[in-house]
């Protein structure tokens, strides 16, 4: 008996040592502004990238699980990297041709007109091999919209996206407002005042997803931009 549990514990190090596929970042989080109405929806998303380890051409399969979410309003999606899916598909499949080759994938929430916060969990798998997997934790906070048409909060318009040294960021319908900048993991590292524009200095930021969000008395909005 020793010597059986023996031989599994070094075949799982061995196996987990032996990782065809690396992703970035497992522990997402997301936030953004629920729809106005049960008509409107927002899309609150986060990304991360999937890297090929395998030498020669790898299927791997996803499947999402542990949906948790404060509404049946609310839904969730999916793009791998080759397609996008809706919430009535939980699982699918791409491919990588060789070592090295990369691929964004990027998790959704779509918001209806229910704050609260949400969670779900995708796992991918290699298709010849299921147990060399990795699960990725999505986290989704929704605010409550602020009487803001959906139109007014998405016209925000941040650039360059991806960015390396300043983003410029305009909203000319919000006027004076705070300016907050949050990282994957949901801390702010940045705030400041906001007139309808505003350069933000991220040269020194890490490189990755982060989340913009203008708040003042005429409105609010959010967004995203990659750190490159």
């Amino acid at each position: 008996m020793f010597r059986k549990i023996t031989l599994i514990i070094i075949a799982l190090v061995g196996l987990n040592a032996n990782a065809q596929f690396t992703i970035d970042e497992d522990t997402l989080y997301a936030f953004g502004f629920v729809g106005a109405t049960s008509a409107d929806f927002s899309d609150i998303y986060a990304h991360t990238v999937i890297r090929s380890k395998a030498p020669s051409p790898e299927t791997i399969k996803w499947n999402r699980f542990n949906v948790v979410l404060p509404s049946a309003e609310w839904s969730t999606g999916i793009c791998d990297i080759l397609s996008c899916r809706g919430p009535e598909i939980g699982s699918d499949s791409f491919t990588f041709n060789k070592a090295g080759d990369t691929g964004i994938l990027s998790f959704h929430c779509y918001a209806k007109n229910i704050r609260g916060n949400g969670s779900f969990t995708v796992r991918f798998a290699r298709a010849n091999n299921p147990l060399d997997f990795k699960d990725v934790y999505i986290n989704v906070q929704g605010w409550a919209p602020t009487g803001v048409s959906s139109s007014m909060r998405t016209l925000i318009n941040v650039y360059p996206n991806p960015v390396n040294d300043y983003v410029n960021i305009n909203n000319p319908l919000i006027g004076k407002a705070d300016l907050k900048v949050y990282n994957a993991q949901g801390q702010i590292v940045y705030e400041s005042g906001f007139d309808h524009n505003a350069r933000v200095d991220v040269s020194s930021f890490s490189s990755g997803l982060y989340t913009i969000v203008v708040q003042g008395e005429k409105g609010s909005t959010s967004t995203t931009f990659v750190k490159s």
